[in-house]
């Protein structure tokens, strides 16, 4: 729907199919990058997550997170049906603006 293909992303009736290649798994694509941010709002919704970063007391951190919030990103990826890497990705960014 952003990017008004003519083309569908994958139609198994089609030859169309536009698969991740290596440009994509770079994270430079545009398109692959907003889609990147659509998913993971829609995943993990800062509307969500943010007050329970808050009340976790995490605002930010160095490169190592302490092993107790550890535990509590790992329970907020469980929650949100997400990798526990996917969901630092998500803080990270959140934090980040």
């Amino acid at each position: 729907m952003l990017h008004q293909y003519t083309t569908p992303h994958a139609d198994s009736s089609s030859n169309d199919v536009r698969y991740r290649n290596d440009v994509s798994s770079q994270g430079v694509d545009r398109d692959e990058i907003e889609a990147n941010q659509f998913a993971a709002e829609l995943l993990m919704p800062a509307r969500l997550l943010i007050p329970r970063l808050e009340k976790l007391g995490l605002v930010s951190w160095t490169e190592e997170v302490p092993p107790r919030l550890m535990e509590a990103i790992r329970d907020l990826a469980e929650e949100c049906k997400v990798s526990t890497q996917a969901m630092l990705l998500r803080i990270g960014n959140l934090l980040a603006h």
